[in-house]
């Protein structure tokens, strides 16, 4: 009877410990499923990622290199703004030379080594070889004087906004002195003649001038 009863024992514990590792294998089977598929889930992401997280570079690489050139060509108009701002207060400290504008009579007021002439342009006629300008000097003293120079220095206009730099604009324009044997009349407006190199009105949107006086008539008591 003993020994039946330990067979039987023996049957039910084997029994019970089959189930207990079929239970425990499934579990840990299933523990190892969850895992793998953690794990492909956690490595999907990251594929994801990985070409966001390069675009996210990109862009932002961009970005800054926009900013930079924005900020740059910021820095540069300034510059040219405030240059060109000293220039002309520069000339109106100074108005031995004196801008002229080619499509208008308006007149400016320019110093010389005599005295202060007016002067202005008349017009523009188109040569078979360049362009004449003419130019009206006003000499509203008391005295005619004899014998000048014209220095004038012309070229397309500067455009603020565009690359080139003032000394850059400046280097490029053409300038020419021009002698004059005769007699500036006081107080009147004496017409002048100067053919320029110019071949077109483009190349004549910027005038520049000086003066100088040779010598002066006056009348002796």
């Amino acid at each position: 009877m003993k020994k039946q009863f330990k067979i039987y024992g023996f049957f039910v514990s084997s029994l019970v410990l089959s189930i207990i590792c079929f239970v425990a294998g499934n579990v840990f089977a299933q523990n190892i499923d969850n895992l793998e598929a953690r794990v492909s889930s956690i490595e999907s992401y990251l594929e994801t990622i990985q070409p966001s997280l390069a675009d996210f570079s990109d862009n932002m690489q961009k970005s800054i290199a926009e900013y930079t050139k924005g900020l740059e060509v910021s820095l540069e108009r300034y510059s040219k703004n405030l240059q060109y701002d000293l220039e002309k207060r520069f000339e109106g400290m100074d108005r031995k030379k004196v801008i002229l504008d080619p499509y208008s009579q308006s007149f400016q007021r320019v110093d010389t080594n005599t005295g202060v002439f007016l002067i202005s342009v008349s017009k523009l006629t188109k040569l078979e070889r360049g362009v004449r300008l003419h130019l009206n000097i006003g000499n509203p003293n008391f005295a005619d004087y004899k014998d000048f120079k014209v220095k004038l220095f012309w070229g397309p206009a500067w455009n603020e906004s565009g690359r080139q730099s003032f000394e850059e604009w400046r280097g490029k324009l053409t300038g020419t002195e021009f002698s004059f044997k005769g007699v500036l009349q006081k107080g009147m407006w004496n017409p002048v003649e100067v053919d320029l190199g110019a071949m077109s009105e483009r190349d004549i949107e910027y005038i520049e001038c000086e003066m100088e006086v040779l010598s002066v008539e006056m009348s002796i008591k």
